[in-house]
């Protein structure tokens, strides 16, 4: 279940990476967003945690923007496994929980920051 935040809450609490919404909806499936803000218009973002780093997906997400690359990558390689688990049956079906896993380890070590900030 989603928590609401305000924004000027949650920016306190992580490293915040924003995406747009619908940009990385294979990788995030599996996960549940922890906290989610609101306003005037209704619903503006999810926000999704890994250890003291967070990815914020909607209509008005805030945080480092990932360049559009980096997600298109991330992307097409959740969208691989999870069409080679589909299509060919050779998967267990847990595929999208253990590259969300390692996604997961990637952003919680730093890894991810670093690449977004081009260092």
């Amino acid at each position: 279940m989603k928590i609401r935040i305000t924004k000027k809450e949650a920016l306190k609490r992580f490293t915040y990476f924003q995406v747009l919404s619908g940009k990385l909806d294979i990788t995030l499936r599996k996960a549940e967003p922890e906290f989610y803000t609101a306003g005037y218009l209704g619903h503006n973002a999810d926000i999704y945690t890994f250890g003291n780093y967070a990815i914020v997906t909607g209509e008005r997400p805030f945080g480092i923007e990932v360049p559009h690359e980096i997600v298109d990558v991330i992307e097409s390689a959740a969208r691989t496994l999870h069409n080679i688990a589909r299509t060919d049956g050779v998967g267990t079906g847990n595929e999208d929980g253990v590259f969300l896993k390692e996604f997961s380890d990637y952003v919680e070590s730093g890894r991810f920051e670093k690449l977004v900030k081009g260092e």
